[in-house]
């Protein structure tokens, strides 16, 4: 598990985040992500589909609260790189419309 001083800083940065007004956006955001995915997926659909769902709604939902004053366009290259990192989705699928007409 974490080395107790990783842990100690872990937990210093969340109070930082918490005491700081600044924070609480980013609070806002990954909390709904979070409830979303403390949720089974419904059977008919795949646990990608669902995490996909959870970064979808945050972002919307960091499109109006705007942690750290980020516009919508910021906000959807880190959902982009979440879900990419996550498995949730591939890279490919993520950038396969670039430089066409879709786009």
């Amino acid at each position: 598990s974490h080395h107790p001083l990783q842990q100690e800083e872990q937990q210093s940065a969340w109070k930082r985040c918490l005491k700081s007004k600044d924070g609480w956006p980013w609070v806002v955001v990954l909390g709904v992500a979070s409830v979303i995915l403390a949720f089974p997926a419904p059977e008919s659909v795949p646990t990608t589909g669902w995490g996909l769902l959870a970064i979808f709604i945050a972002t919307i939902v960091g499109a109006v609260v705007r942690p750290g004053g980020f516009g919508l366009g910021p906000l959807c290259i880190m959902a982009v790189a979440v879900a990419c990192g996550s498995g949730c989705l591939s890279i490919q699928a993520a950038l396969k419309d670039l430089g066409t007409k879709n786009l």
